[in-house]
């Protein structure tokens, strides 16, 4: 920062006077100006300033012991949680819903605080040359391997607990790789949604506030909550695999059609039946379902 001199009228001494702070690039393009502060330029393409994000990020989190002992803690809680609470099930539907829900609570909570709480340096290095896509798929990256990790956790928990708990024949049905792939597509759901809300909001709080709307929606507009779970498909009966929704008309109450309506806008819906797997009679399998 530069000063100016300047002389009053009346003859008194030289005041110095800060000259104003320019908000713009220099004509050096290794620096830049922000508030009157030189910083340097921020070097590379897109692919190498997402490297740089992300092993910053990468840095932040394993820096923050709270933050990653939580991370850690939360799949093996709350899958422990889940091998408990679902002693007679009477089929996997309930573990499948339940997974896929966690799952997605995952993507959201670890994606909803990041953006916001960043906002403030990203306008920095933004002016100096950040860009936007390199900066998301930084953190994107970083939070999809964490997410993994996360998913590989869950599914050890419910591997080991579910077995004593589910039938042989309900235990078989545990086909961890295809677990694996539908909790991951939904933990990327998840996530998508925390960085909306992330991006959306002004605050932390705010955004920790939004969380349980995104995520009630998907516990409660299910068949678990409505209590069919154990009901086969060939019964009128909400959430059932969509082709079935779709093809076919089934006397349901009122408040039993909205739940089925709307429920096909959550993530927990499509992704409990994909790890159910149910075999309807005229849709794919030749069975009326396999529990």
């Amino acid at each position: 920062m530069s000063f100016t001199s300047s002389t009053d009228s009346s003859g008194g001494s030289a005041s110095r006077i800060p000259d104003r702070p320019q908000d713009s690039r220099r004509d050096d393009d290794s620096l830049w100006s922000w508030n009157g502060i030189l910083h340097a330029a921020i070097p590379g393409n897109s692919w190498q300033q997402m490297l740089f994000v992300a092993w910053r990020a990468l840095l932040l989190v394993i820096r923050d012991r709270g933050l990653l002992a939580t991370m850690v803690a939360q799949p093996l809680v709350l899958g422990l949680l889940v091998c408990l609470t679902q002693f007679a099930p009477g089929g996997i539907a309930p573990l499948a819903f339940f997974s896929a829900v966690i799952t997605i609570w995952l993507g959201m909570n670890n994606g909803a605080r990041d953006l916001v709480r960043e906002r403030t340096q990203y306008v920095r290095e933004r002016l100096a040359g950040l860009h936007p896509e390199a900066y998301l798929g930084a953190k994107w990256c970083v939070f999809t391997v964490a997410g993994m990790v996360q998913i590989l956790l869950l599914l050890i928990v419910l591997r080991l607990g579910c077995k004593a708990i589910l039938p042989e024949m309900h235990y078989a049905d545990l086909r961890m790789p295809i677990f694996f792939v539908v909790l991951s597509l939904c933990y990327q759901g998840g996530l998508a949604f925390g960085f909306l809300v992330s991006t959306v909001v002004r605050t932390e709080e705010a955004a920790v506030a939004a969380l349980p709307l995104l995520i009630i929606p998907q516990l409660l507009l299910s068949v678990v909550a409505t209590g069919h779970a154990n009901e086969l498909y060939s019964k009128p009966r909400p959430c059932k695999p969509l082709v079935v929704t779709l093809t076919s008309e089934q006397e349901l109450p009122v408040a039993a059609r909205l739940v089925d309506g709307l429920s096909l806008l959550c993530f927990s819906r499509p992704a409990t039946l994909l790890l159910e797997a149910p075999g309807v009679k005229g849709y794919g399998r030749e069975s009326i379902v396999h529990r």
